[in-house]
This record gives C-alpha cells, structure tokens and sequence, in this order.
C-alpha cells in the first residue's frame, strides 16, 4: 500500500485549505496548525528520516485524481507535457493518477505529494 505526505507544512496546510484534503494528526484549530507550520523548527532536507511527514489520510485519496479543467504534468514519449484536461476523453484512466501530476485546479496551485510504500 502506498501512503502519500507532505514534508512542507505549507503545502499541507494548502491542500487542506484550498482543497478540504484531511491530514493525519493535524492540528484542527486554524490557528494552531497555521503556527504549527510557521514556527517549527524546519528540518533538515539532506536527512529525510529527520524530515516532519503530514500523511493524507485515505478518505482524501480521491483529490489526487483529475477532473476536467485540471492542468496535469506527465511524461509522454520522453518528453515533458503539461496540459489542460477538457473533456472527459481527454481524461486520464481511472487509477493512472500515479503517471500523472496535477499542478492547477479551479486557478489554484496544487501541491502534489510525495510517497513511500507502506
């Protein structure tokens, strides 16, 4: 099983507030988790053990699929492509998420997490 997280509380807190994704153990007061991300001491980035893991709880899983009108970055043939999906043709296979990265959705960054086999 695969488990997806943030190192960076930002971008956790992003997701979760631009885009209601749950993350484990965090915070509920806005508040607390917005200073929690701001005044924890940052870790180290050479030394991923040390790294702080906000993992995405299961039940936000689907948020990592695209929808229309979502621009995706994917590797097709070699080359680097970015697009926008328009319709539903255009739209990826139902569990190939994990070939794709969505960068945009709704005009709003989206921060595309990191992964480790459970």
């Amino acid at each position: 099983m695969t488990r997806y997280f943030y190192t960076d509380p930002l971008a956790a807190a992003w997701m979760s507030r631009h885009f209601g994704m749950n993350i484990e153990d965090w915070p509920t007061s806005e508040l607390c988790w917005f200073a929690h991300a701001l005044y924890d001491e940052p870790q180290s980035p050479s030394d991923p053990v040390q790294a702080q893991r906000f993992y995405i709880n299961p039940d936000s899983l689907y948020l990592l699929e695209p929808i229309i009108n979502d621009v995706i970055w994917t590797v097709r043939d070699g080359f680097y492509e970015v697009r926008r999906i328009c319709d539903v043709y255009d739209k990826p296979q139902a569990q190939s998420w994990r070939l794709h990265k969505i960068i945009e959705r709704n005009g709003v960054g989206f921060h595309w997490p990191e992964s480790e086999e459970a």
